[in-house]
């Protein structure tokens, strides 16, 4: 929300929209120097890496006990292919087309990361009860009304209300599959 902030105070002309800009990035240059000191001191015990259970990128394709991350790495790739492709047309569709600032697109972006951050605890709970291929399956289920309900209404306020809707499957979708690795995987 301050990134839009910001850009929305330097929206007129591009040399300020490129002062604008330089802030941000100034920020965050600032904000990543002070993680990278933080974590620096941070301690962390030597592991010893055990090479007897390294499983190659190709065996896993290739063995049947690997079956269920096969299926799961295919669902995820197609699933971010799709994301990944649809999602850069949203910015100019914000920007252009809805005419939104950038204090409103950053709104309705942040509003998203928001409510992953604050759904996260939820869905662990859901996963913990009911594992993580039904939460998948269930998040799953529910991201594809997403880009749908963007159809309806050209209104901020919809949108954002939408952009919650978003950022609670995302919660699901990205829990599940950290968790659904590490079951999948495990002998």
């Amino acid at each position: 929300t301050a990134g839009g902030y910001i850009l929305y105070h330097f929206s007129d002309g591009s040399m300020r929209q490129f002062t604008g800009y330089a802030i941000i990035f100034f920020i965050a240059l600032l904000a990543r120097l002070m993680s990278s000191y933080i974590l620096s001191k941070q301690y962390e015990p030597h592991y010893a890496v055990s090479r007897e259970r390294d499983v190659g990128f190709f065996e896993i394709f290739k063995k049947s006990q690997f079956k269920n991350f096969k299926n799961f790495a295919l669902y995820i790739a197609l699933l971010n292919f799709g994301v990944f492709i649809a999602g850069p047309f949203f910015t100019p569709y914000m920007l252009y087309e809805l005419k939104f600032n950038y204090l409103q697109f950053t709104i309705i972006n942040a509003t998203a990361i928001l409510v992953k951050f604050l759904f996260t605890p939820v869905w662990g709970k859901h996963i913990d009860t009911y594992g993580s291929k039904k939460a998948l399956i269930l998040a799953g289920v529910m991201m594809p009304i997403v880009p749908v309900l963007w159809f309806f209404s050209q209104n901020f306020w919809y949108l954002v209300i939408i952009q919650i809707y978003n950022g609670f499957v995302w919660s699901g979708i990205d829990t599940a599959s950290a968790t659904y690795i590490f079951d999948s995987t495990l002998p």
